[in-house]
């Protein structure tokens, strides 16, 4: 009978560890996965996920200028809006995106220091490219010069800085033909000066050309350069190639103060079947001049009594820093948005009216979710 009732003893401790209870990831050994700790005015501040009460937040939105911006919030989970006792971190896009297309959360943040936006307006500049293509396309591959790329066929490009850029298309076609083409444009709100470049074969050989001129001082002066050791000053020339096929053309144009700038075009005589040519053009079709704070952080204290205190401040000390430290994948949400996990540390001050206060020896690993 004693071996019996030890052996239903032996049974009921088997069962009982096969349903020991699994804890979720962010309570394994290891501690949570995402957390917000900081000294605020000399007083200590743990909002962790899933202790005491706290949930981590991830969303995004993009703003009325295009930018979109990145938030992660850690406050009670009984709290939806103007919640006490939490933090509010967001991450602002690198870039002006087209209303509701894609976002590229990999070079919004990547691990760097980065400031905290002011108040301090600037200029973002709208740039409208249109590709062309002489075959059946079956992608296309921009690189603005600034660091950034896009993949469809006439993207809209934000510059957040005055400047000469190098873009760059390159078009694939079909059949597995590849043309690529450059082009510096300059980005600037005093008159800049740009030219374009338009053909149409006239017959036997014969191209016309036509240039669009704008921005500088004119009169204009003309040099073309028709990739055949061929040459002309005239603003809208017709040259005729003796040998059909594809050929780099370049168009110099200098206004009356000997400002100038260069067009290059591929063309293709009518003759040529097998050449595939990519070209394209550029306007600036907008100057916002707006808070829009790119590639910048803003973070928000609301106290016990739910008063907000914010980091978007003029007066922000240049020892304040935030520093993206690691990034990584991590899942998706219950909406399906796709999440990173992003460990950063942080210091700075942060206002309401007159009231300041300190924020230091920050640390978070935040999750930040987007499409």
């Amino acid at each position: 009978m004693k071996r019996h009732w030890l052996h239903i003893i032996i049974l009921l401790l088997a069962i009982s560890a096969c349903n020991k209870k699994k804890y979720p990831e962010s309570f394994a050994e290891n501690g949570p996965v995402f957390y917000a700790k900081a000294t605020i005015n000399g007083t200590s501040v743990d909002l962790t996920a899933g202790i005491n009460g706290n949930v981590n937040n991830p969303y995004f939105y993009q703003d009325t200028d295009g930018v979109y911006k990145f938030v992660s919030e850690f406050k009670p989970a009984t709290c939806q809006t103007n919640c006490s006792n939490s933090i509010y971190l967001q991450i602002n896009d690198y870039t002006v995106s087209v209303p509701n297309g894609p976002i590229s959360i990999n070079s919004a943040v990547n691990p760097a220091v980065y400031q905290y936006q002011s108040d301090t307006n600037r200029n973002v500049f709208r740039v409208q490219f249109n590709s062309s293509y002489n075959k059946p396309a079956k992608s296309y591959l921009w690189d603005f010069g600034d660091g950034t790329t896009s993949t469809v066929s006439n993207p809209e490009h934000g510059y957040k800085d005055q400047g000469i850029y190098t873009v760059c298309l390159q078009v694939t076609g079909l059949n597995g033909c590849s043309s690529s083409i450059c082009n510096r444009i300059e980005v600037s709100k005093k008159n800049p000066l740009s030219a374009k470049i338009s053909a149409a074969n006239a017959g036997n050989g014969s191209v016309n050309f036509s240039s669009q001129v704008s921005g500088g001082q004119p009169p204009y002066s003309y040099y073309w350069s028709f990739g055949d050791t061929a040459h002309s000053v005239l603003p809208n020339p017709n040259h005729p190639y003796l040998i059909e096929g594809s050929y780099p053309v370049v168009l110099k144009i200098t206004d009356a103060n000997n400002k100038t700038i260069i067009a290059n075009y591929n063309c293709v005589t009518a003759n040529d079947i097998s050449s595939c040519a990519s070209n394209f053009n550029s306007t600036i079709t907008q100057v916002i001049n707006n808070q829009l704070g790119l590639s910048k952080i803003i973070i928000r204290w609301t106290d016990a009594n739910g008063k907000v205190y914010t980091s978007q401040n003029p007066l922000q000390p240049s020892t304040s820093n935030l520093q993206i430290l690691s990034v990584e994948d991590y899942g998706t949400n219950t909406n399906g948005d796709k999440l990173k996990k992003i460990k950063l540390s942080f210091k700075c001050k942060v206002y309401n009216g007159n009231e300041v206060l300190s924020i230091d020896n920050g640390e978070a690993v935040m999750a930040a979710a987007y499409k």
